[in-house]
Formats: structure tokens, sequence, C-alpha cells
């Protein structure tokens, strides 16, 4: 890490620090202070996370709640303010759900998916469902399954090239 990123990162911890000091003894300047500083980020976040719009109403809720969890902490106790916000944001919003669009397949492309699946092992089938019907990433597949990254990409290359054989033959 360079010098100068150093400094940089050790000055953003002292001025979260300091700004959690005047928090934890109730200083309004210092709660006003940490809106204006965290409200745009976490806005952001929340209509990620949430996929809608208006998220005025989280955004209060995540950082009055911040707020008040630095205010109950002693001040013996350490705190990373930036992953107490990141925290109660996953605590408030758990993520909504994702809105899958469904495309209602010709009837050859059934078919050869059918016959595709039908060829392969359960564990295939499952890394098969993950990836195509639940949209998991690969990773997640990973450690859902517990399979390696290999094994995935062979079930996939595998099941792309049976599919492709069987719909141009029809």
């Amino acid at each position: 890490m360079a010098r100068g990123e150093e400094a940089e990162s050790s000055s953003n911890d002292t001025g979260f620090g300091e700004l959690a000091d005047r928090i934890r003894i109730g200083d309004q300047d210092a709660n006003d202070n940490l809106r204006l500083m965290v409200t745009v980020g976490v806005e952001f976040l929340l209509r990620h996370k949430l996929a809608k719009a208006d998220v005025s109403a989280e955004v209060a809720a995540v950082i009055q709640t911040t707020i008040e969890a630095v205010q109950a902490l002693r001040p013996s106790q350490p705190l990373n303010l930036p992953a107490l916000i990141v925290s109660t944001i996953h605590a408030h919003c758990p993520p909504s759900p994702a809105v899958v669009t469904i495309r209602r397949p010709d009837s050859t492309a059934m078919v050869a998916a059918q016959s595709v699946l039908v060829e392969m092992t359960p564990l295939e089938r499952r890394i098969l469902n993950e990836y195509y019907a639940v949209g998991a990433a690969q990773e997640t597949i990973q450690r859902r399954l517990h399979v390696g990254p290999q094994i995935i990409k062979r079930t996939l290359a595998k099941a792309r090239a049976a599919f492709f054989r069987r719909s141009a033959g029809s």
C-alpha cells in the first residue's frame, strides 16, 4: 500500500472515530454530520438492494438505528462505523425478491432441453438448475454444491453442446 493511501485511510478512520465519539455523547451536530456524510451512499445501496426508487424512509431508519447503536456503545468499545452502517442496512432491509421474466420456450427447445437433462447425472442437473433456473453465479454454485469450478464449467459446456446438437438436429 502506498504511503499516501495509508495516510488517507488513517485520516478516514480517525474522522469516523471522532465522529462516533461525538455521537456517543449525544452531540446533535455529529448526528447531522453523519447524515450528511452517508445519506447518498446508503440511499444508493438501498435502491439496489430493495430494487425500488423511493427509499427515503428506509434511509432515515438505517441512519437513526446506526446513531442509536453508536450511542449504546461504551466509550471503550471499538467501533467500525462503516461496517456498522452496512450491518444495519442488512438487518433492516432484506433484499426484495428478484423479478424474473419467464419466456415461454418453443417446443423444439423444450424437447431438446428435456432430452439433455435426462442424460445428466443428478449433480449435473442440480448445477444446471442453479445456473439456469435460479441464476446463481458459479461461485455461489461452488459453495452450495461443494464442487470445483472445473466441474461447473465442464457441466455447462457438456449441456450446451448436447442442447445445440439436439436443437440443430430437430
